[in-house]
């Protein structure tokens, strides 16, 4: 299981913030805050991103402008292509599944310009199930989300092996007894597989 953003795809909120905060000239914290801040009910898909967009304008004291906004968060959606190289080529021997906080809108640009409809077996995001890592909605079990892709899968958790960028997404993970991978670089993804027997 794959995450999406800051693996299959570079980290997306660090540099959006980054971007928002040069193109609309206000301190990188302030454009954070309202980022990170607003994106949870995004990721659930209780926010389209039009709503988000203007949330997050709010939040930096600036009036929302759709075209400007999309353009940036469209301008830092990028591919890691090595991954995607080791993904197919675990294709037709693994089930390749996308486990990932992906906003609806957000989802459906990845498919149409990366083919991630076809790249994965499965595609298990946020905003589809309700639910997001490492926290739950409207449980508060962290391993919820997980428990929901291994039976959409029809995988024990041993049988698993869970790649994110973020520690604390791979601890629930670990609870249910899913082999994780801390993500680093594809090289580092590449040698981590090798060594569960995974690439020969």
């Amino acid at each position: 299981m794959f995450d999406i953003g800051g693996v299959t795809v570079k980290a997306i909120l660090r540099p959006l913030s980054e971007k928002i905060a040069a193109s609309y000239g206000v301190p990188l914290e302030t454009a954070r805050s309202a980022i990170y801040g607003y994106f949870p009910a995004f990721t659930l898909g209780e926010t389209s991103e039009d709503e988000y967009g203007r949330l997050v304008s709010r939040g930096i004291g600036k009036k929302y402008m759709p075209r400007k906004f999309k353009k940036a968060v469209r301008s830092i959606m990028i591919l890691d292509k090595k991954v995607v190289k080791i993904i197919k080529q675990l294709k037709g021997s693994y089930k390749i599944a996308a486990l990932s906080n992906m906003p609806r809108e957000w989802m459906a640009h990845y498919n149409e310009r990366f083919g991630f409809d076809k790249l994965f077996d499965f595609t298990l995001t946020s905003y589809e199930l309700k639910l997001a890592k490492p926290y739950a909605s409207p449980s508060d079990d962290p391993t919820k989300m997980y428990r929901v892709a291994l039976k959409a899968i029809g995988l024990k958790p041993s049988e698993c092996v869970f790649i994110d960028d973020h520690e604390e997404n791979l601890v629930p993970a670990k609870k249910l007894g899913i082999k994780t991978i801390l993500f680093r670089s594809a090289a580092q993804l590449r040698d981590q597989l090798k060594d569960m027997g995974i690439f020969s």
